[in-house]
């Protein structure tokens, strides 16, 4: 009895001394602070930096900006349960500190681990399980949609009790894509890049050795408009244009299309770029990949990043060079036969070719031209009564009423020829929408910039052919160049329903003019 007396004296003696010292370590601290323990004050500081991103010659660092906010949990050394705070919201501002949300401070009552996200998500509970996702549109010409993407995460455990300063690194849990495009052929900048082919959501935990996002590997694949970051200086005969995206880790098969540029040079063109070899973005890395567009070649080039780099790590070069996917071609069924028979249309102001119906048709008025099947030369011919036609009263073609043509390049190819004693521009064509209140971009093989193109022929049978672009229409209907005022847009879903392919004759002369082997194909990738 007197031995337990004498332990519990002992412990008592050691409690009363262990408290002394607990309420003097408090005592001072609180005398530090006005008398009470003041919340955290947190420092976010970067292995790899964010928000908004500076170009190569300042090391693609990045800072916050105002606005920014971040998730916080806190829970007591050592585990992930009774948590001191669950995604507490702080926010950077215009004094360069950030604030807590009113409500959400965190008080350092006892040793705490830190663990921290950007960007923050108010539904967010639990640290081991965050539904992030990069943005499929991330061009917002302020950078917002591509900072929103670029997914950041930090620890700080075992912070002492009482530590009102803590500091939090944060760390890419992305991968950053970069797409350069220059060369000669450059002339503009391009109207939009496309990052292709990427899963963009993932899972985010921050309580693992280190934060790590793992890609969502069931998801879908989508293509990512990328953010421009560069404009180069409008005088300077060499222009160079960066884009970037934010995307999860992941690794692109070899062979598969990785980014497509729309519009870099006069002619307007889309060029899609693939390399031979498998290629990899890599979380906490930047992955550039350098399109040349030049006048002797295309070439996709993939360099080692510079090593003097620190706030995107550096990737490694892959081997060899990419190009250009040259799409293979599959044809629209359109049928020809030794049996065309015309539908006779007014003019284009009182008839237009907007039914649903797919037919030959002849645009007659005046008696200036007949149009009609010619067994002997299995051609359509277009007899002209010497009078330069007028094309929407004297047009013939084909319309695809039912026939629902998608966004993409087609090629349109025939032979033709004249008996008419002239080398002038005696046939032209184009494409049009059903109202006739565009005409569809020219692509290759003529001047780009107009909507349709007078044609040289001989008395010989010569095959042409062009490219049209139906992703892009001009309201613009005469042969001359596009005006400025009136630029070729992106179609819409209206603009493809009911095509038109017409022909009319382009010289005042008496003259028969030949039409034969038609054809209107669809450039698709490979699957």
């Amino acid at each position: 009895m007197k031995k337990s007396i004498k332990y519990f004296v002992m412990t008592a003696v050691a409690l009363l001394s262990m408290s002394a010292c607990t309420n003097e370590m408090d005592e001072q601290n609180a005398a530090a602070n006005g008398g009470e323990l003041q919340p955290v004050r947190f420092q976010m500081a970067f292995t790899n930096t964010r928000t908004s991103t500076g170009d190569e010659t300042t090391n693609r660092a990045t800072t916050w900006t105002v606005g920014d906010a971040i998730g916080i949990f806190a829970y007591p050394a050592g585990n992930t349960t009774d948590a001191t705070a669950i995604n507490a919201k702080y926010v950077y501002g215009e004094n360069g500190e950030w604030t807590a949300e009113e409500g959400s401070e965190i008080y350092p009552d006892q040793e705490l681990d830190y663990y921290a996200y950007y960007p923050y998500q108010e539904e967010v509970t639990n640290p081991e399980a965050i539904n992030i996702s990069a943005k499929s549109d991330q061009s917002k010409a302020d950078g917002s949609d591509y900072a929103a993407s670029d997914i950041l995460a930090s620890q700080a455990k075992n912070v002492s009790v009482g530590n009102e300063n803590v500091t939090l690194t944060f760390s890419h849990m992305f991968a950053m894509v970069e797409v350069k495009v220059q060369g000669d052929l450059v002339t503009q900048k391009p109207t939009k890049v496309e990052l292709l082919g990427v899963q963009l959501g993932a899972t985010l935990d921050l309580t693992t050795g280190a934060p790590v996002a793992t890609k969502d590997g069931q998801a879908a694949t989508q293509d990512v408009t990328m953010f421009c970051l560069e404009n180069p200086n409008s005088q300077s005969t060499t222009k160079v244009y960066s884009f970037r995206a934010a995307v999860p880790a992941q690794t692109i098969d070899a062979a598969t299309p990785l980014v497509k540029i729309y519009a870099p040079d006069a002619n307007s063109k889309t060029y899609t770029m693939q390399h031979p070899n498998s290629v990899p973005y890599t979380a906490g890395t930047f992955r550039q990949l350098v399109v040349n567009i030049g006048s002797k070649r295309v070439v996709l080039i993939i360099p080692e990043g510079a090593t003097n780099i620190s706030p995107w790590e550096p990737s490694e070069a892959i081997e060899e060079d990419g190009g250009e996917v040259v799409l293979p071609v599959t044809s629209i069924d359109l049928t020809f036969d030794n049996n065309i028979n015309f539908i006779t249309k007014r003019a284009y102001t009182t008839d237009k070719l907007n039914d649903a119906a797919d037919y030959w048709f002849h645009r007659q008025e005046s008696g200036y031209i007949t149009v009609e099947y010619n067994a002997e030369n299995t051609a359509i011919i277009a007899s002209s009564t010497g009078t330069r036609c007028s094309w929407d009263k004297t047009s013939y073609g084909y319309h695809f009423g039912s026939k629902k043509l998608e966004s993409g390049e087609y090629t349109l190819s025939f032979s033709a020829k004249t008996d008419a004693e002239t080398s002038g521009q005696s046939l032209a064509f184009c494409l049009r929408n059903a109202t006739d209140t565009k005409g569809f971009q020219i692509t290759s093989a003529y001047n780009n910039k107009r909507n349709q193109y007078a044609q040289t022929t001989t008395t010989e049978w010569v095959t042409y052919k062009c490219t049209f672009n139906l992703g892009m229409a001009s309201i613009n209907s005469g042969l001359s160049d596009v005006p400025s005022d009136k630029p070729f847009e992106s179609t819409t879903a209206e603009d493809l329903a009911g095509l038109s392919l017409v022909f009319w004759n382009n010289i005042a002369a008496t003259y028969n003019m030949y039409i034969k082997d038609i054809t209107f194909q669809k450039k698709i990738a490979t699957e």
